[in-house]
């Protein structure tokens, strides 16, 4: 069982879980620019040692493809 009150270990994620992406995937996306593309953001965050994937990236990205301002 899951316990809320401390961090999941590893064995307690899935597999394809990877904790705090849509944060990653805002600030990557801050950090590269606005016009930054998915593919661009899943390959930086990609080069921090985190798998994922584009669809994953993508599923995160700030609706109509702009962070606020």
């Amino acid at each position: 069982m899951l316990d809320i009150t401390t961090e999941p270990t590893r064995d307690e994620l899935n597999d394809h879980t990877v904790p705090g992406l849509p944060r990653l995937v805002c600030e990557t996306h801050a950090h590269l620019g606005p016009e930054a593309t998915p593919q661009q953001v899943c390959d930086a965050i990609r080069a921090q040692g985190v798998e994922t994937t584009v669809e994953d990236v993508r599923a995160c990205w700030p609706e109509g493809g702009k962070l606020g301002g």
